[in-house]
């Protein structure tokens, strides 16, 4: 017979009624025997009380499938909290590394039992890794530009007022105050780019009926996963690496956390990638068009003349 789990609302079949365990989240559930005798409902004052915790006598039976979800759901059988949720105990540098290690080198076996209802922690992780490398590149950036307008400022002595001030305006913009607000805000963005992120994630994945056990599974992956962004802090290469790192750990971690094939992860990463990547292109080549008529206008303008 046909049975479906009230929390993943996936289908699977088995042959008898009472507890079992759904094959595609891993909840354990009841499933009612329609045949079964009713329970009868004492007469009011016979001396009957509820038991403690539990519905009242004469209350209908929970519907078969289990109880209904709760956001998120209580962990799973066999998932364990991750290191940094536990960094009370273990200590906070030594449970942060352990969890980037993990998250970072080994994804299939830290998402396939990594604890999804510690939204808190995973997204704390995410945001300090991020603020991190964001911060060291930021320091980086404004020393090398730093050095780069010194140069610039040397070799272009003696240039006309106009082109000084639009030099000086550049200088400025690469200065202190500007590296200042960029580390300030950079966890507000690592915040808005894991929440904003695993949103398209988490559609993508329904799209591909990949996403069985909810957003907060999606949203620990997407989180954790952005501990790559501390290689942000190695310069040149760092900023390049991160990005292509995180999709290979997302590609593996919504596969383990969401029980699913790597094929709907895989799509689920990449179809929003491509859809960047051609926006991007064509907005590219809009405004390469752009500035070709407005070239062409102008050397119009000055044969004229």
């Amino acid at each position: 017979m046909l049975a479906r789990c009230a929390r993943c609302q996936g289908t699977f079949t088995t042959d008898h009624y009472g507890r079992q365990r759904c094959p595609h989240c891993g909840s354990d559930l009841v499933l009612a025997d329609p045949n079964a005798p009713q329970p009868t409902v004492p007469a009011e004052g016979a001396g009957s009380a509820p038991p403690e915790g539990g519905p009242p006598l004469g209350a209908p039976p929970p519907p078969s499938g289990g109880w209904a979800p709760l956001p998120p759901p209580p962990p799973a059988p066999g998932e364990v909290p991750s290191p940094f949720a536990e960094r009370a105990r273990r200590g906070f540098f030594s449970s942060f590394f352990e969890t980037w290690k993990l998250a970072s080198v080994e994804p299939q076996a830290f998402f396939a039992r990594v604890r999804t209802d510690q939204l808190a922690s995973a997204v704390l992780f995410g945001v300090l890794a991020s603020w991190v490398g964001s911060a060291v590149a930021a320091l980086f950036g404004w020393l090398g530009g730093a050095a780069w307008m010194g140069a610039v400022r040397q070799a272009m002595q003696g240039i006309p007022g106009e082109r000084s001030q639009i030099l000086e305006r550049l200088a400025v913009a690469m200065g202190g105050g500007a590296t200042l607000i960029r580390v300030v805000l950079a966890p507000v963005f690592a915040v808005v780019f894991i929440f904003v992120g695993a949103g398209i994630l988490h559609l993508f994945l329904l799209l591909f009926r990949g996403g069985a056990r909810g957003f907060h599974a999606t949203l620990t992956v997407m989180a954790y996963s952005s501990g790559v962004y501390l290689l942000s802090a190695v310069p040149v290469c760092g900023g390049v690496v991160a990005p292509i790192w995180q999709a290979v750990i997302l590609v593996i971690g919504l596969a383990a956390v969401h029980r699913c094939s790597m094929g709907k992860s895989a799509g689920a990463v990449l179809v929003p990638l491509l859809l960047c990547v051609c926006c991007a292109c064509l907005a590219g080549f809009a405004l390469a068009g752009a500035i070709a008529t407005a070239l062409g206008h102008l050397q119009g303008g000055v044969s004229n003349l």
